[in-house]
């Protein structure tokens, strides 16, 4: 950018000590081969609100840490469809905020 627009300082220490990549830049005019349109980056199998669906690997997770904030007593074996670890996790964060409002650590 100092190259570009001709600024005559360095903006600060970092600045200074970087290193120039205008030498990567070799083109004397645009591409003109860039793609109008970008291909789908979703999986066709991946269907969103699937309630009945098993949880995948992102929402264990999120099922294991809301057990976790909460005391890491429940079996969570017994939930396996998103509807049931969504409401699993629903119902321990509202608990978890309670019990922080309570104790006045979160306000």
């Amino acid at each position: 950018m100092k190259k570009l627009y001709n600024i005559p300082q360095f903006l600060n220490a970092r600045d200074a000590w970087a290193a120039p990549f205008d030498d990567v830049f070799d083109l004397d005019a645009p591409r003109t081969d860039c793609p109008m349109t970008l291909p789908n980056i979703f999986p066709s199998a991946v269907k969103p609100n699937q309630p009945d669906s098993p949880m995948h690997d992102l929402q264990l997770t999120m099922l294991r840490i809301a057990n976790y904030i909460n005391g890491n007593g429940d079996d969570l074996s017994q939930y396996k469809t998103e509807r049931e670890g969504g409401l699993y996790v629903k119902e321990r964060i509202e608990q978890y905020l309670i019990k922080k409002r309570k104790l006045n650590t979160f306000k």
